[in-house]
């Protein structure tokens, strides 16, 4: 792994980590975790355990900088890897009650299909504009070529 990934994966995994910790202690302050006895822990164990969840799910992308995969095999290794992740920290942390866990899952993979949706859009319009741009110089470069 070149230095340009190491640095990108680093970056990505302590991004993930923050967000994961601050995600997790603003659920703690606005009441969420209020029916379960959180001694200090039990805070601690979520907030490391959100953080853990967070580098995981930021650092797997990754796998988008892998050039010999398709968007397809990247998009599919990285959703296993955090949907695997996500089942893991939320039975071990007790983020849901199993009865309702396969609800979550379906919440889960909705909300990534939509977010991998807007980004594929994101994207495309980005091609499609290097495209154009492209196009425009070799029209001037063969315009200037002519004179």
């Amino acid at each position: 792994m070149d230095n340009n990934l190491k640095t990108g994966l680093t970056i990505k995994i302590l991004i993930g980590c923050i967000v994961g910790g601050f995600i997790c202690v603003m659920l703690y302050a606005f009441g969420a975790y209020d029916d379960i006895i959180m001694d200090k822990p039990a805070v601690i164990a979520q907030i490391l355990g959100s953080m853990i969840f967070g580098a995981i799910c930021m650092g797997t992308q990754i796998v988008y900088d892998i050039e010999s995969w398709g968007i397809r095999r990247s998009t599919t290794i990285h959703y296993l890897i955090c949907i695997i992740a996500f089942i893991f920290a939320s039975s071990i942390l007790k983020w849901f009650r199993a009865d309702i866990m396969w609800m979550v899952l379906i919440i889960f993979t909705i909300s990534y299909v939509f977010i991998w949706l807007i980004y594929s859009a994101v994207y495309k319009r980005e091609v499609r504009q290097m495209n154009n741009d492209l196009e425009k110089m070799l029209r001037r470069g063969q315009e200037g070529g002519r004179q």
